[in-house]
């Protein structure tokens, strides 16, 4: 984790190196599916060069905690709907490391599915029920 210092605020941020490759096509990936699926923090995400290689430059979320996830199941059906599905895409590793939260300006929390490396397009033979599943893999213990 780093912090972004910018006036009039600062924010904590996350770098991701690809551990693979100096220039990383998955970082790059990953950067477009920011842009695509969450166009709202597109002023926070940037592919730069960091020690010698790329890093993508993310906002940090909030842990949903165990305790409180169990409230947040209808929205994280809404953000796999409105913002995956409906851009015809499928996150294939929906599991609680990769969902955070923030609180928007109005006050609301607001999750958020990250990890998008894997992000892939969709294919309603291949992943006609995968928002079912994910969320039945996160609540079926």
């Amino acid at each position: 984790m780093c912090v972004i210092v910018t006036k009039p605020r600062s924010a904590a941020c996350v770098l991701k190196f690809d551990n693979k490759k100096v220039e990383s096509d998955k970082l790059m990936h990953e950067r477009d599916m920011w842009a695509l699926l969450y166009p709202e923090f597109s002023s926070m995400i940037k592919l730069e060069h960091w020690s010698g290689a790329d890093a993508l430059v993310m906002p940090h979320f909030s842990t949903v905690l165990e305790n409180e996830r169990e409230q947040y199941r209808d929205e994280l059906v809404d953000v796999l709907t409105s913002k995956f599905l409906k851009n015809g895409k499928v996150h294939k590793d929906v599991r609680w490391r990769n969902i955070g939260k923030y609180r928007s300006k109005s006050g609301s929390v607001v999750l958020v599915v990250f990890d998008l490396h894997g992000v892939v397009d969709y294919n309603v033979d291949a992943h006609g029920d995968w928002i079912e599943t994910a969320v039945k893999s996160l609540y079926d213990v």
